[in-house]
């Protein structure tokens, strides 16, 4: 889509607006052309958008580039986010004798944004950034809820946050795992890690990422990735390791023969005592 383009006196009257920008809110350059552009119609929106693009004209005035997300009404008072600039001309003197309003319509970005966090909200999984030269790394809130932290409580967040909480025994695994992503023999990497929560304990995460880019040289820059708190599915495989454990001892030691047989009859397994006796014929015991 083709962005939002005019022309606004130092004081933000609007001397041109460009063809997309009048079509796409139905105006002709009588409705708007000699207003200021904070009463055109793009910005009745709401009064603090119209308050916020007074503020960001006058420092464009004083020879200030803005740049940020705004929604702002197209035909028919329909919302539409643009990607919205001020950028302001200078004369010879360094004054500053025009400014440049340009908006990119990023309404499918937010979409899709908004989307994202939607997921990772109704999955409750924490997210990280890694910038691999640099170790410079980003969590998100619940990554740091995770181990019974706030984001402030952790900063600076470097890739030494991640190893001070990370079980020592669980990063051999986690570093070969991170291997083999970065040489490319695996596209996605997981491990399945311990991390010490504040209280003392240790809770399993399941972390998860992918390289998404690489140096000219073929390195590793940019990884991102997901923790998801997975120490209730830990706590029940090993309640059913146990109980499995259990079984089997007692089946392997009962004093009498036991046997699993299957859906017809035959015998699956059999234990020593019921072994002893179909070698022996003992029918006494």
């Amino acid at each position: 889509m083709q962005a939002f383009i005019g022309l606004l006196q130092p004081d933000g009257t609007l001397i041109e607006a460009n063809n997309t920008a009048l079509g796409m809110a139905g105006l002709t350059p009588d409705d708007v052309i000699g207003k200021p552009f904070w009463e055109c119609y793009w910005w009745q929106i709401a009064p603090a958008t119209q308050d916020k693009l007074r503020r960001h004209i006058a420092r464009a005035a004083k020879g200030e580039e803005s740049v940020y997300e705004v929604a702002v009404w197209i035909a028919h008072r329909q919302p539409i986010t643009i990607l919205f600039s001020l950028r302001p001309v200078f004369n010879a003197a360094g004054e500053v004798i025009y400014i440049v309003p340009e908006g990119r319509p990023i309404q499918e970005q937010v979409d899709a944004r908004f989307r994202y966090q939607a997921i990772l909200d109704g999955t409750h999984v924490g997210t990280w950034e890694w910038h691999i030269p640099s170790g410079e790394t980003r969590f998100n809130d619940r990554w740091a809820e995770m181990i019974g932290y706030s984001l402030e409580e952790l900063a600076p967040i470097t890739i030494d946050t991640w190893l001070q909480f990370a079980h020592p025994d669980d990063l051999e695994r986690s570093n070969a795992a991170l291997q083999a992503c970065f040489t490319g023999e695996t596209e996605f990497y997981e491990a399945e890690v311990r991390m010490r929560h504040r209280d003392g304990d240790w809770i399993w995460v399941l972390d998860r990422g992918k390289v998404f880019s690489w140096d000219a040289a073929g390195n590793p820059l940019m990884m991102y990735g997901t923790h998801q708190d997975i120490s209730e599915r830990k706590r029940r495989e090993e309640r059913l390791r146990q109980s499995e454990e259990a079984f089997h001892n007692n089946f392997r030691y009962a004093g009498i023969g036991m046997a699993l047989v299957g859906s017809e009859g035959e015998l699956l397994v059999v234990n020593p005592r019921l072994c002893a006796f179909l070698v022996s014929g003992d029918t006494e015991n």
